[in-house]
């Protein structure tokens, strides 16, 4: 009979440790790109959640179906539950690379619709005049004399 170190020990087999690995890289990559698009698409609020749960449903049914076999509970531990549960780090995940994409891409048209209080090239050089209050002189001549 077997003592309990040994038991324990005959739990952890390494393929499966591989294979849990390559499932937290799925959900992982799943939540980057849920999170681009939701920010590509300019979606807010509510409506990127709701791609974010769109996503991790959608793969984790193709994970259960595809690589389980529809037998989800004989190779992931907690069943179903846990192949859906996103996992804390992917939901920040989700919402790091939801802003970086939604700042990216919609930036330039809140400056323009005044919803944002700083225009971009004020952050980025303050030392420069406000457009149209004073005019840029280079060497002394006005760039308006060109």
């Amino acid at each position: 009979m077997s003592t309990t170190s040994e038991a324990s020990a005959q739990l952890i087999y390494p393929p499966n440790v591989h294979a849990n690995s390559a499932l937290l890289n799925v959900k992982f990559l799943s939540a980057c790109f849920a999170g681009a698009a939701a920010g590509i698409l300019g979606l807010e609020n509510l409506h990127g959640f709701a791609l974010f749960l769109a996503s991790t449903v959608l793969t984790s049914l193709c994970v259960g179906v595809v690589n389980c076999k529809g037998r989800v509970g004989k190779y992931v531990h907690g069943g179903w539950a846990e192949l859906v549960n996103p996992g804390q780090d992917n939901a920040f995940t989700f919402v790091l690379v939801w802003t970086l994409f939604y700042a990216r891409d919609n930036f330039p048209r809140l400056v323009e619709e005044g919803k944002m209080k700083i225009p971009l090239r004020q952050c980025l050089y303050p030392r420069l005049p406000n457009a149209g209050t004073a005019p840029i002189v280079d060497q002394g001549r006005d760039l308006e004399d060109r």
